[in-house]
């Protein structure tokens, strides 16, 4: 807990994220991470753990373009700016937060009406992101890194605390499926991340896969939550947990897709 300071003085906060690095540390493959990284844990040097776990990561290679999780592609500098300053157009309410500070938990559509709860469950999808991911590998400008940074530290935080909003299963699903993986590929070796927030990513990804695979739904969003838990599984091969988890969601794929498909396609 205490390597997590510099992001949340919040007991309650910090014992969660926390959480999700046990969690990472426990099902990382050793001998894939490499010997640094399994010393560092026999001698009980998390922090040494984690610039081990954040440097193999940094290293990892770049998603292909073909699995669309690439951060290399086209991207539209006017909106990574608008993230980057905060503003934020969703269900057709546009929102800027004071000085960029963005609130996942903040719903604009509270202010002046009607409620509309799926501001707060569509802006928790990060489609945003893609794009900022895009913008800062076509530019390398770490104006939009240092945003990502910044942004990545205030939803781990303010999620902690407020699972009934943030980790609904489509919302985690979304996350894994897409937007997050792009995110990973275009940050993971920005000088702008820092390595705990790097490793917190990676560690929440990791659990939001696990979550999924204990809480589901049915129907379509059974189909999104399983396409993410099979993808991050797929792409993050080195957590020993991996196989057991795609097997988990490619069942309840092919499942699904025999109650969703009619025989004529």
């Amino acid at each position: 807990i205490n390597m997590l300071s510099g992001i949340t003085e919040d007991k309650k906060v910090a014992t969660r994220l926390a959480t999700y690095l046990e969690g990472l540390f426990d099902k990382l493959d050793g001998e894939i991470v490499g010997k640094e990284y399994t010393d560092a844990l026999a001698n009980e040097d998390y922090s040494a753990a984690l610039k081990a776990c954040a440097a193999y990561f940094r290293n990892k290679p770049d998603f292909a373009k073909e699995t669309g999780f690439s951060a290399k592609g086209n991207f539209d500098t006017w909106s990574a700016l608008n993230c980057v300053e905060g503003t934020f157009t969703v269900v057709d309410v546009k929102w800027t937060f004071p000085n960029g500070d963005v609130d996942f938990l903040f719903n604009p559509t509270s202010i002046n009406g009607p409620l509309n709860k799926e501001w707060v469950w569509q802006f928790n999808r990060h489609q945003y992101w893609n794009n900022l991911a895009r913008t800062y590998v076509g530019t390398n400008n770490e104006k939009y890194a240092e945003a990502f940074g910044s942004q990545m530290r205030n939803w781990l935080t303010q999620s902690a605390v407020a699972i009934k909003d943030t980790w609904r299963t489509i919302e985690c699903g979304l996350r894994l499926g897409g937007t997050w993986l792009v995110a990973f590929d275009g940050f993971k070796k920005s000088p702008s991340i820092d390595d705990l927030t790097l490793v917190l990513m990676v560690a929440a990804m990791h659990a939001q896969s696990t979550y999924l695979t204990k809480n589901y739904s049915s129907g379509n969003w059974l189909m999104m939550e399983s396409t993410g838990v099979f993808t991050f599984s797929l792409l993050f091969n080195e957590l020993v947990d991996s196989q057991k988890n795609r097997e988990i969601a490619s069942n309840r794929l092919l499942e699904e897709m025999e109650k969703q498909i009619l025989p004529d396609g």
